[in-house]
């Protein structure tokens, strides 16, 4: 690989023409093509003004003395293209590597951010196959790199016939992500231990005979989220799916909201009013997992041992289950809007199991609007078990964005969502909870 004098090495393999137009292999392109392709150029650099302004500030020559990246500038999700296409296409047709580089995006930009990984040195290596130029935008002159590629876009930001090429511009990598820190997709939490779990040693070999051992796992990111892979066995999994998605399903009680069904279970919750019924009034007869269940979330089933489990969910009973259903068969993706669980309804802690498919919930901290912080992303897994406690519940609000897709990474291609089924479990107050005891005013709904 070569090392950071080696970036201006695009310059250095190719050839200037008079006008100080970076060109290589310029037979593959003719001046009609190259036309077009300036022209097409010129357009993206005015929509990457939009958000980096002055683009001075942030376009760089590649025989730059400084940490240089590559602006994708027809590659970001908002025109059809995967962050995991992208880094494809790189991997394909440029001489980076795969640990060289590290692709920063965001489903609010119509580029992506391709930086030189921190282990990989301080600049990108060479680009090959390719033809550059120089354009001309609000008085900055940036250079472009143009690959040839397959068609990456899905949603139709590429000419419907011709050429299919990729536009990168040569970037002060530190300052644009400077820049837009606050707008890149943060890493979701959780989802590479979760993907590759084949990788890793499963939680129990025998689950019919030996005890499992599972590891709660705190998310730093969001004080007071704790995740539990393979909470419930798949044998566990899908005879609770049985009871509340199969036949005997059809007599229960469900609640339809704006995105999503509900069903309670031992009290029923009142929307809109979050006030807590009484126990057993208005709600469906308790599931046959119910009890099992309880001892498994205090940590004392036999069968099933949490390692590092926190001692407030241990000590916690809870008496109120809700159901939340998500049906991808409806015309519009279910989800359910960044909210925090009622303060004034329920104590401490919320636990939420996962069945069926995948899903991201989004946090998002009182002080933090997603305009000034990106929501932090948390991979709920099939069969995982995600408990919110202290900041986490009070302080920050969650929510499950409306989509069908989910872009999580560049190193993974995007995963479709499917019918999901969820259990919260809570606990109701039998005290009133007052406005001014509690741990965060700001999102507070007690007297």
């Amino acid at each position: 690989m070569r090392g950071p004098s080696g970036v201006g090495m695009l310059l250095a393999e190719s050839h200037q023409d008079a006008v100080g137009c970076v060109t290589m292999d310029a037979g593959l392109l003719s001046s009609k093509e190259l036309g077009k392709a300036r022209s097409r150029c010129r357009t993206w650099m005015l929509r990457l003004a939009k958000h980096l302004s002055p683009l001075s500030v942030y376009v760089a020559r590649p025989d730059t003395a400084e940490p240089l990246g590559l602006i994708a500038l027809n590659a970001g999700v908002q025109t059809g293209v995967s962050p995991f296409a992208l880094r494809q296409a790189l991997l394909a047709h440029t001489s980076l590597t795969d640990e060289a580089i590290t692709v920063h995006f965001s489903s609010l930009l119509p580029f992506a951010l391709v930086c030189p990984s921190t282990s990989a040195g301080a600049s990108l290596p060479l680009v090959t196959g390719a033809s550059g130029m120089e354009i001309e935008v609000e008085n900055t002159v940036g250079t472009v790199c143009m690959i040839r590629t397959p068609n990456l876009w899905a949603a139709g930001s590429s000419p419907s016939g011709g050429l299919s090429l990729l536009y990168l511009l040569w970037c002060r990598a530190d300052a644009v992500l400077n820049a837009l820190r606050h707008v890149f997709q943060p890493p979701t939490i959780g989802v590479d231990a979760t993907l590759f779990c084949e990788t890793l040693p499963s939680a129990a070999a025998d689950e019919e005979t030996a005890m499992r051992l599972l590891h709660c796992e705190p998310v730093r990111e969001v004080l007071g989220v704790y995740l539990v892979r393979e909470f419930i066995t798949q044998r566990e999994h899908d005879a609770i799916w049985s009871e509340l998605k199969g036949p005997a399903a059809l007599g229960l009680e469900l609640e339809t909201l704006a995105r999503r069904k509900v069903a309670h279970f031992n009290r029923k919750f009142y929307y809109g009013i979050n006030q807590l019924g009484e126990r057993g009034g208005s709600v469906n007869a308790r599931p046959a997992f119910y009890e099992w269940m309880q001892r498994r979330l205090k940590n004392e089933d036999p069968a099933c041992k949490l390692q590092n489990y926190p001692a407030v969910a241990q000590a916690f009973l809870c008496d109120q289950l809700t159901v939340n259903f998500y049906e991808y068969e409806d015309t519009d993706a279910p989800g359910i809007a960044h909210h925090v669980d009622a303060h004034s309804a329920f104590t401490d802690c919320v636990f939420v199991v996962s069945l069926g498919s995948h899903t991201v919930l989004e946090y998002s901290r009182y002080d933090l609007p997603p305009e000034v912080a990106a929501p932090v992303g948390i991979f709920a897994a099939p069969r995982s078990l995600l408990l919110m406690t202290g900041e986490a519940r009070y302080s920050w609000t969650h929510g499950i964005a409306e989509k069908r897709v989910d872009i999580l990474s560049d190193r993974i291609p995007p995963l479709r969502r499917g019918d999901r089924v969820s259990l919260t479990w809570r606990c109701g107050r039998e005290a009133p909870h007052l406005r001014a005891d509690c741990v965060c005013k700001e999102l507070c709904d007690g007297k």
